[in-house]
């Protein structure tokens, strides 16, 4: 499971935290684009199995 914060139509930046819990302020955000690069990287990868993350900017 990916639990990005609020979805922007924005460019990829490719910096960008994930993590089991993140600490956040105000109304972060994350470009889809960067969630999508996130979940590739994490499907083909083993340090997402059986966890969930939350992913921001």
């Amino acid at each position: 499971m990916v639990y990005p914060t609020r979805l922007t139509h924005g460019p990829a930046m490719g910096t960008y935290s994930a993590g089991d819990r993140l600490p956040m302020k105000g109304n972060p955000t994350i470009s889809r684009a960067d969630v999508a690069a996130f979940m590739h990287q994490a499907a083909h990868g083993t340090e997402w199995i059986n966890r969930a993350a939350v992913i921001s900017d």
